[in-house]
């Protein structure tokens, strides 16, 4: 998605929440609305490495989560689920 006029990742967008408020609860909507003024706020943030601990944990458990919410909604074709 383009910010500012620049491309700004999901990941890199939900890490700034991490940093900032410390879990991953915000859809996507969020995340990208919130990045410039957490981008901000982090910018002067001395200590934001620590802050960062735990994310890649953490969104590596968010993706596996939304892999499986999609997984439940594929079709099982040419097969039944009894």
């Amino acid at each position: 998605m383009l910010i500012n006029e620049v491309e700004v990742s999901r990941k890199q967008a939900y890490r700034l929440v991490w940093i900032v408020k410390g879990h991953l609860a915000a859809n996507d909507e969020t995340a990208f609305d919130s990045y410039t003024g957490y981008f901000k706020r982090v910018w002067y943030m001395e200590e934001a490495y620590v802050a960062e601990q735990g994310f890649e944990e953490a969104w590596a458990e968010l993706e596996a989560h939304e892999l499986d919410k999609e997984l439940e909604k594929v079709v099982c074709l040419g097969g039944h689920f009894d």
